[in-house]
């Protein structure tokens, strides 16, 4: 994000305006840090491929695997600003429900134990639409900051702060409106334009934890199948691997969820996400 992304030519100013505004939420409103809450969304490819391979030396055609077309979803991750990592919404490029990962998918049971949600998207594509958002605020943000008040022995209307970026979604009149009739209590705040690579907790570290455990795990898994073929006395030329959408659909959990404790550590949070912050104070 960082390297493809121009920054406004009055970068920090904005982003020192954006931390006095918070400032004076949290005073004004005594907003405490397990109250504070900074989502994003990004890509998940279901197996990523690598640009090299090996053949013979000399050949004049060389076959490569996976280069064509990747599918992928998308993963909400949002974490609070007291280093505690939400359960994640995974969203799949389907128009049926019924396709959605399900008990038969190994990390199910465990992932729906720690809250995740799968949604499929309804549509033709895989990301996130109105409708996925109000899914993740209703069934991802709102429990975990009622939650957060019971333990804190606050009002269920205390105020909270919920920072996003300025995806057309996100600013939304339709969105506006829901948030301010089913949830006043929310306050809505933006990662200024063009500094998300910079500035925004989750795309900053986060992610590239998320995704680094997620790579690692599809490796893992790519390595074990090649080596339970060869055990199996299958020629090192025979071995061939399943990249069947229906295949890596029901492995994406798994991952999914060795990712999220790979990065489910309070003191990675606070210091990957957050430590941001300070480089902006002047």
């Amino acid at each position: 994000t960082q390297a493809a992304q121009k920054l406004p030519d009055d970068y920090k100013q904005q982003i020192h305006h954006s931390l006095l505004w918070q400032a004076l939420s949290i005073h004004d409103y005594n907003i405490p840090a397990a109250l504070c809450v900074n989502s994003d969304q990004t890509q998940v490819v279901y197996q990523h491929s690598d640009a090299m391979t090996y053949e013979k030396t000399g050949a004049s055609q060389v076959a490569t695997a996976g280069q064509e077309e990747k599918h992928a979803i998308t993963v909400n991750i949002a974490i609070s600003a007291s280093g505690i990592l939400l359960p994640l919404q995974a969203i799949y490029q389907s128009k049926s429900p019924k396709t959605l990962p399900n008990e038969t998918c190994k990390g199910y049971a465990k992932a729906i134990g720690l809250g995740f949600r799968f949604k499929s998207s309804l549509t033709d594509t895989y990301w996130a639409t109105l409708d996925m958002m109000k899914s993740f605020v209703t069934h991802i943000l709102v429990p975990y900051f009622l939650s957060q008040k019971i333990d804190l022995n606050l009002s269920h209307l205390h105020k909270c702060i919920w920072q996003i970026d300025v995806w057309p979604v996100h600013t939304s009149v339709d969105l506006h409106s829901w948030l301010y009739e089913k949830y006043p209590w929310i306050i809505l705040d933006y990662v200024p334009g063009g500094c998300t690579g910079i500035f925004q907790p989750c795309d900053v570290g986060i992610q590239r934890i998320f995704k680094h455990s997620v790579q690692r795990s599809q490796q893992a898994d790519i390595v074990n199948k090649v080596l339970h073929q060869l055990d199996g006395s299958a020629e090192p030329g025979s071995v061939c691997l399943d990249m069947k959408i229906g295949t890596l659909h029901k492995c994406n959990i798994a991952t999914l969820l060795k990712a999220y404790h790979a990065t489910n550590n309070k003191e990675t949070v606070l210091r990957v996400g957050y430590h941001i912050i300070k480089h902006f104070v002047y």
